[in-house]
């Protein structure tokens, strides 16, 4: 189990660009503030299932879709950071 000191080492920025590949596989999930990026990852790395589904279904955690992706510019800079199988991207999502 990975702690939360070793996953803040791995949190590594890039533009959209890099991390779209990651969008076409459906592995992106958005982790919005005032939950914090490795705060998320570690629940994940920990298997915090119910942790996890809590804030999915709250809207912390969000799987991209199409339409969540479209207004991001492909040179905007992003902080993310790998749990094997998803790539968790810190980024506020706001609906119309």
């Amino acid at each position: 189990m990975k702690e939360k000191q070793q996953i803040a080492t791995e949190v590594m920025r890039a533009k959209w660009q890099s991390l779209r590949v990651h969008h076409r596989r459906r592995a992106v999930i958005f982790v919005s503030p005032p939950l914090e990026l490795v705060t998320a990852a570690e629940a994940m790395a920990s298997d915090q299932a119910r942790v996890v589904q809590a804030w999915l279904e709250g809207g912390q955690m969000l799987r991209a879709t199409d339409a969540m992706v479209l207004p991001i510019k492909a040179d905007e800079e992003l902080d993310f950071v790998i749990v094997q199988p998803f790539v968790l991207v810190g980024r506020t999502i706001e609906f119309n």
